[in-house]
């Protein structure tokens, strides 16, 4: 369950921490795993807020940010070989792999609750552009080769190409995906993300956190071939993914398992496996996250009454709606309203 009804503010100035998990065998911090964590918002950018760094293992980092950047900017980063699993609950903006002898620019832009991999075989450098006054809220593991081979995963990952169904730009040494986040890996994110800005971390749950977070990942990568077997081909996949846009782009709509699959063109069985495959959770299921989701962003952020958040999701019986939102979160709708007014 999440207790961490409302986001607490920015630092004015940006603050940089790391450091290794008490259980972690190395005596002193670890050298970072892809690039340092400096590089993600140098000095010379103007932000403030905090990042967060941790040494969990051997080959495996955990970061978490949260910065507003105060003015329009662009960097050059530089990557060594390693898998970058990013959760992004907040930003926009865009990020270019350059150019080398093997191709073009690539780019990708940055979108908010949306999930990322990155896994590359080479040196890589890029370039990150962001807007003023946006702000980047998000968690991120970095894990060497390694690790992913101590794990027996190297080679699931070295097999990947554009046929993956989340793939969205590869060129030789570097290999891009995104797709919307899944409620399940939105809860371990937070939890991840709440954990690590706290001013006194729990080393032994940041650590199952991030093993989670790591676990449902590679599902989404490379699951087990007892699911790839049974997965879905990459024309039936699309079409539960439009299934799942079309839920979240009307929470509000009272929607039937019937009338959603002849939106799509899949039977009714066919679109609540699909569900179950892509996303953990039944198709009724994923909407009530959704619109659970959607509700916490209108209280914390936006500031809008319990009622009209309620009606805004889709929910007409606010003590259904309160009872839901309790057993998600941890605590009431109200409660969470009034946290954020505290904080602000």
């Amino acid at each position: 369950m999440l207790t961490d009804a409302a986001q607490p503010a920015l630092p004015r100035r940006f603050q940089l921490r790391e450091r290794r998990l008490a259980q972690y065998a190395a005596r002193d911090l670890a050298a970072c795993v892809g690039m340092p964590a400096a590089q993600y918002f140098a000095e010379r950018i103007p932000v403030a807020g905090f990042s967060r760094r941790f040494a969990a293992r051997e080959g495996l980092d955990v970061l978490a940010h949260d910065v507003e950047v105060l003015e329009a900017s662009a960097q050059e980063i530089q990557s060594e070989p390693c898998l970058a699993l990013t959760l992004m609950f907040e930003g926009r903006g865009e990020g270019v792999i350059l150019g080398d002898a093997d191709g073009p620019d690539l780019g990708v832009g940055y979108g908010p609750m949306t999930w990322y991999a990155s896994f590359s075989t080479r040196t890589l450098k890029g370039r990150s552009t962001a807007p003023g006054g946006s702000r980047y809220r998000l968690v991120e593991l970095r894990i060497s080769h390694a690790f992913l081979d101590r794990l027996g995963r190297l080679e699931d990952l070295m097999a990947l190409d554009a046929r993956h169904p989340r793939h969205c730009m590869s060129r030789p040494g570097i290999w891009v995906a995104a797709a919307p986040v899944t409620p399940a890996l939105a809860q371990v994110g937070e939890q991840l993300h709440a954990i690590a800005r706290g001013d006194h971390v729990d080393d032994l749950l940041l650590d199952a956190r991030a093993l989670e977070f790591l676990m449902l990942s590679m599902e989404m990568i490379a699951p087990r071939e007892a699911v790839r077997q049974e997965g879905l081909d990459t024309r039936r996949r699309r079409q539960v993914e439009q299934a799942a846009a079309l839920l979240r782009a009307d929470l509000a709509h009272p929607w039937t398992i019937a009338a959603l699959a002849r939106r799509v063109g899949l039977g009714e069985k066919t679109l609540k496996q699909g569900f179950r495959q892509l996303f953990g959770v039944g198709v009724i299921g994923y909407l009530q996250d959704q619109r659970l989701w959607t509700a916490r962003t209108l209280l914390i952020e936006r500031g809008v009454t319990v009622t009209d958040a309620a009606l805004q999701v889709g929910y007409v019986n606010l003590s259904h709606f309160a009872r839901l939102y309790r057993r998600a979160f941890g605590v009431s709708p109200g409660q969470a309203a009034r946290a954020d007014a505290l904080e602000t």
